[in-house]
């Protein structure tokens, strides 16, 4: 399966999110933790995505705002073990060096009012 960067926020500013999942990281900066959206995006078929470090969220709409900018809509329940984007996931955690001892699965925070 190959891995892709995601296309510029101007051009995809917002993204409906299924089969989601949040994990929490080590801060990429070294300071503190992160969380991440994890799941697949409705449009173009896309079999898996990670955000960048989730910087607002608002659980009446389930929809977060990411660093880049771009916005996430949380869409139906979460899912749990996933082919496509636990792959995705465990690629980009590699990439950006993330210990996976060191990964916290946080979706219940997010799972809505």
């Amino acid at each position: 399966m190959s891995i892709w960067r995601t296309e510029a926020v101007k051009v995809e500013p917002d993204i409906k999110l299924t089969n989601w999942q949040v994990f929490s990281i080590p801060s990429l900066d070294g300071v503190g933790m992160d969380h991440h959206f994890n799941g697949c995006a409705e449009s173009a078929g896309d079999p898996g995505r990670v955000s960048s470090r989730i910087v607002n969220f608002n659980p009446k709409t389930m929809i977060g705002t990411t660093r880049s900018g771009r916005e996430y809509q949380l869409v139906g329940p979460p899912g749990g073990r996933r082919s496509d984007p636990d792959y995705v996931w465990d690629q980009w955690a590699n990439f950006n060096k993330v210990d996976p001892k060191k990964v916290i699965n946080v979706t219940n925070e997010y799972e809505g009012d």
